[in-house]
């Protein structure tokens, strides 16, 4: 089936030529659409060439308003920025001049040379960084146009902005101790804006999962999940379109014996082909790839749980990058035959937020919620074991990690094994590793843990446990 350009009518003459979709993005849509036509046949509703194309047609014209929307959004953004930078800079070259005129002498040595002009630290491109909030606080800023209208006003309590001196190609030229004395200490990451104080409903049902049991001839598990698409408070002011399995980032803890019959339906409720595929050993047939689930339709998964250990589940439909990075994914734990020891269970998800779609991440947080579980530390007990399933789930960054203060771990790489092979505080991840740590506490307080990289640290993946 051969799938033409959408016919549309002609427009008036704008300023700007219109964005339109590149033609890769518009060779997935035509796949995304045979793959939906496809799927009706299978479901007894055989289409014809022209409602084939009808629906091409749809879908091209929904994504290029999409993209003028948020051309126009940006280019509005961008110019209040620019014109702020460029008022700063002619007011500090005015202040220059003055100090300059002021603490000039009178007359100049005979023979001397010339002063020479003080480096040029500051360009346009550093004045828009120092003009501009916070990478967080531009993309809520861009957020909040998108959905009032207005643009987000400025913290008034960002302190002294962060120096960048990186025009400089030459290091033998960059005067360190002078940036050192105007950058006087501050971060050179944006201030982190608060943790949501809207939690989801569920959220302790994420992190807590149900106990392991037993295994049992026969048995059969069965689980639902809704593709959900979702706007959600993430962060202190910070909305985020959601792709989510049952609405939330991450989707429900799915868990079992290993042996178990796993049965997971999925129904599609978004505009989007989403699928759901399990990180274990399962048949081709059920494995999330080549089964796509068009918008409306619904879907079971079926296979035997195994191996036992902790694994990601996640939607395997190109572009991978949104459907993964905007929340489709989950733990999926699968218990030993004999469960664990009895521990207080918690399932931990790290992952993190593009907000501006620049494929760099903004906030960062474990199961959804940066910095929420900093402000309000998790209960544990003196003594008693402490079992969290890790995985990383974090787009856009090579690795992320998991560090415990004043304590020690005991690791077990993606939990397929019962013996520990490392005792440690940190743990490094890349995108789908996982493990399990098991820990005591032996003194009350109250205790961090973090990623042990700064940057993701200090824009939300930071939490506490409360030990008495």
């Amino acid at each position: 089936m051969r799938l033409s350009r959408a016919h549309t009518p002609p427009t008036p003459r704008a300023k700007r030529p219109q964005p339109t979709l590149p033609e890769g993005e518009r060779e997935h849509l035509k796949a995304e659409v045979v793959y939906w036509g496809l799927k009706q046949a299978q479901q007894g509703r055989l289409l014809s060439e022209a409602e084939l194309q009808a629906e091409y047609d749809r879908r091209l014209r929904e994504a290029e308003h999409w993209l003028r929307q948020s051309k126009d959004l940006l280019q509005q953004e961008y110019d209040r920025r620019l014109h702020d930078a460029e008022q700063w800079l002619r007011e500090r070259k005015e202040q220059r001049e003055q100090r300059e005129e002021h603490q000039a002498p009178h007359a100049s040595a005979p023979g001397a040379a010339p002063a020479s002009p003080p480096s040029r630290i500051l360009t346009r491109r550093n004045v828009l960084k120092v003009l501009g909030l916070s990478a967080t606080q531009v993309a809520a800023a861009v957020a909040a146009v998108k959905l009032s209208g207005n643009p987000a006003p400025a913290s008034a309590d960002q302190g002294p902005p962060p120096v960048d001196g990186s025009d400089e190609p030459d290091v033998t030229k960059i005067d360190h101790v002078k940036l050192a004395a105007e950058n006087a200490g501050h971060s050179l990451y944006g201030k982190f804006p608060g943790a949501t104080k809207n939690p989801y409903p569920n959220h302790l049902e994420l992190l807590f999962p149900k106990a392991a049991e037993p295994a049992k001839a026969g048995r059969v598990r069965e689980f639902s999940l809704e593709a959900q698409d979702k706007e959600l408070e993430i962060a202190n002011g910070v909305r985020w379109a959601g792709w989510t399995y049952n609405g939330t980032i991450p989707g429900p803890v799915i868990r079992a014996t290993q042996g178990d019959t796993v049965r997971v339906h999925l129904k599609n409720s978004t505009r989007h082909t989403h699928s759901v595929h399990f990180h274990s050993v399962h048949p081709s047939n059920q494995d999330g790839v080549f089964e796509p689930v068009a918008p409306g339709a619904e879907t079971t998964y079926e296979f035997t749980a195994d191996p036992f250990g902790v694994h990601p589940y996640h939607c395997h439909i190109e572009p991978l990058d949104q459907h993964v990075a905007r929340g489709l994914y989950g733990a999926l734990i699968i218990d030993p035959p004999k469960p664990r020891p009895p521990a207080r269970e918690m399932v931990m998800v790290m992952q993190g937020y593009d907000l501006n779609f620049d494929k760099e991440n903004e906030l960062y947080s474990v199961n959804g919620l940066p910095g929420y579980y900093d402000e309000n530390p998790i209960e544990l007990k003196v003594g008693e074991l402490v079992r969290i399933y890790l995985i990383n789930m974090t787009e856009f960054d090579p690795v992320n990690s998991f560090h415990l203060h004043a304590n020690m771990f005991s690791y077990i790489p993606v939990g397929t094994s019962l013996t520990p092979n490392v005792l440690t505080d940190v743990v490094h991840l890349g995108i789908a590793d996982r493990g399990i740590l098991e820990f005591r506490y032996k003194f009350p307080g109250q205790y961090m843990f973090h990623a042990h990289q700064t940057e993701l640290s200090l824009l939300g993946w930071k939490a506490q446990f409360h030990v008495t």
